[in-house]
């Protein structure tokens, strides 16, 4: 029946010219459920001012062409102008009556119905077919599968383009596969697009059908850019095909966990023994088939001890036919006394025993050096000397008897030479071991300096400082400023010369 559009529309012209000098005519009388629709109104005259179209319906006008057509009969010159107007109607509607200024003088179109109908599924021995297919119809939330799309044209068959709209498939991620797989099967050439499905909340769902676009290069009357742009090319003319529709039930997870599949933890750290105040770099890893996505970041809470977690890192594969990848989060830790990092837990549920399932790390001991604490513990536990009241008395005793007259003795001449002596040969030395002492200081202070100057990012500063943490107010507020733009996506300022030059002052 839609073969028959453009015959339909040339016999309808022809009728309607004979009697009018302006007409509408329909490109075809029925067409499918979004597929695109044209309509043509046509009149007869040198000047033409045809109307402004925007909508049909409640359908927008998406895109307008036009020609003409000038001829002569026996000396007569007469011409004839067309405006194509196109649009996608969901249902069937009435194109009302529209006003065309033609010589100056205004003439009305005639309206006209336009039948939408649903456009059925392809069957074995069309020329174009598409086919969906699932690995499954019923899964887990958390789970996934896999979605083909076979492409099928017959063998006798040939076109120069091919194109598709892939449906709207609500409350599903969908990824596409690089793999394309090329076939044969009765009769038909085949071609398979595959998709990852993964659905982001339980429910049943229906995949609507997939519209599928083979063409033909072919002249055509119209070049107007709309019609390219809309095709891609201005001369293909195009047939479409729609596939079946698939249904699909989504299951909750049991119990309280957000993932699943089949998983493996560790972790790790780059030492077990570290100076107070210093980082202890921690590396947690999650591997294993499922939705490694959507595990979420981990957040620590370790008595005594400063943590600073970062982001995921996520890392996916597919591999003989099952998607997974690798969970990576990483973390510093600063701590002034010994401490445990404690065994992390992750719960799934596992697709092979299909029940919920809880892996753990091992916990980590940490051991720190010079600790303040210790350094404390250890004075307090020094012998203290103790003196007798009755020493104390006879020592006050002494002093009290003592002659006063004494402190008014003339020092002796000797005792003033020596003391002269002593004093120029302490300021000798003085001026020799000072400027070791304070070259000493400024080597001492060196490395960090070059390091902070060389820090080219709030990561590299903040490691730089994390030692140091808790020596000062302005260390500490430097730190936090740091952490709410590593950890909070701030964008606080950070002044790298007043850091140098608080550390050039120390």
């Amino acid at each position: 029946m839609l073969n028959l559009g453009r015959v339909f529309l040339i016999f309808t012209l022809f009728i309607n010219l004979a009697f009018s000098k302006a007409n509408l005519t329909l490109d075809t009388p029925v067409v499918y459920e979004g597929n695109l629709a044209q309509f043509s109104i046509v009149a007869d005259g040198n000047k033409v001012k045809f109307p402004d179209i925007d909508e049909v319906g409640g359908y927008v006008i998406l895109g307008t062409s036009s020609s003409q057509n000038i001829s002569i009969i026996n000396g007569a010159k007469s011409k004839t102008v067309s405006k194509i107007y196109a649009f996608k109607p969901l249902k069937s509607i009435e194109i009302p009556s529209f006003e065309v200024l033609v010589d100056g003088k205004l003439y009305k179109t005639e309206p006209a119905n336009l039948e939408v109908v649903k456009q059925t599924p392809n069957k074995t021995g069309d020329e174009f077919m598409v086919e969906l297919k699932t690995n499954k119809n019923k899964l887990i939330l958390g789970d996934h599968l896999k979605l083909d799309v076979v492409f099928k044209i017959r063998a006798d068959v040939k076109f120069d383009k091919f194109d598709y709209e892939f449906p709207k498939i609500e409350h599903f991620l969908v990824k596409q596969l690089n793999d394309v797989k090329n076939s044969s099967e009765n009769g038909y050439i085949t071609q398979t697009i595959s998709f990852l499905l993964f659905p982001q909340q339980a429910g049943s769902y229906e995949i609507s059908p997939l519209k599928a676009y083979f063409g033909n290069i072919q002249k055509d009357q119209f070049s107007d850019p709309f019609f390219s742009s809309f095709f891609g090319n201005a001369n293909i003319k195009w047939k479409d095909t729609i596939s079946n529709s698939l249904n699909l039930e989504v299951l909750p997870l049991p119990g309280n966990v957000q993932n699943f599949g089949k998983f493996s933890i560790d972790a790790t750290v780059d030492k077990t023994k570290v100076n107070a105040n210093e980082p202890v770099n921690l590396t947690l890893k999650i591997n294993g088939d499922g939705n490694i996505e959507d595990i979420k970041k981990f957040y620590l809470k370790i008595d005594n001890a400063l943590i600073y977690p970062n982001n995921p890192e996520i890392k996916n594969y597919l591999n003989n036919g099952l998607y997974g990848g690798e969970f990576l989060q990483k973390f510093a830790i600063v701590g002034d006394r010994n401490f445990t990092i404690p065994a992390i837990n992750f719960s799934y549920f596992d697709k092979d025993l299909n029940s919920t399932k809880t892996i753990s790390s091992q916990e980590i001991k940490i051991k720190v050096l010079n600790s303040n604490l210790q350094n404390l513990s250890q004075a307090q536990n020094l012998p203290k000397i103790l003196v007798s009241d009755d020493l104390k008395s006879d020592h006050l005793n002494v002093i009290k008897n003592e002659n006063l007259s004494n402190l008014n003795t003339k020092t002796s001449k000797k005792y003033l030479i020596l003391t002269f002596i002593l004093g120029f040969i302490l300021g000798i030395v003085s001026m020799i071991l000072f400027p070791k002492i304070n070259l000493k200081i400024e080597k001492k202070q060196k490395p960090i300096i070059e390091k902070l100057k060389a820090a080219k990012s709030d990561k590299e500063l903040f490691d730089l400082l994390l030692p140091y943490i808790k020596t000062s107010k302005f260390i500490d507020e430097i730190l936090a400023l740091l952490e709410e733009n590593l950890y909070k996506n701030a964008s606080n300022e950070i002044d790298k010369r007043k850091i140098i030059e608080y550390f050039l002052n120390i």
